[in-house]
């Protein structure tokens, strides 16, 4: 009796399969090293910007660093 698992026609397709699922995982990884790079080039360059100056006025107000205030005495 022969064993149904283990037909002549699986063994054939084992390394077509092989083959297969390698070029399977290699697009994967391909396309995950892609994502990466780009999340990651994305969150570097949020946290490395800076945000716009002041206008000139705003940075004359009181308590701003500004001319300091006349006093009444």
């Amino acid at each position: 009796m022969s064993n149904p698992l283990l037909r002549d026609a699986d063994c054939r397709d084992t390394a077509g399969r092989s083959l297969t699922r390698l070029l399977d995982a290699l697009a994967l990884g391909a396309v995950l090293v892609l994502a990466w790079r780009t999340c990651h080039g994305h969150h570097h360059r949020r946290r490395s910007a800076h945000s716009a100056r002041a206008p000139v006025a705003v940075q004359t107000w009181e308590g701003e660093g500004g001319r300091p205030t006349p006093t009444d005495d």
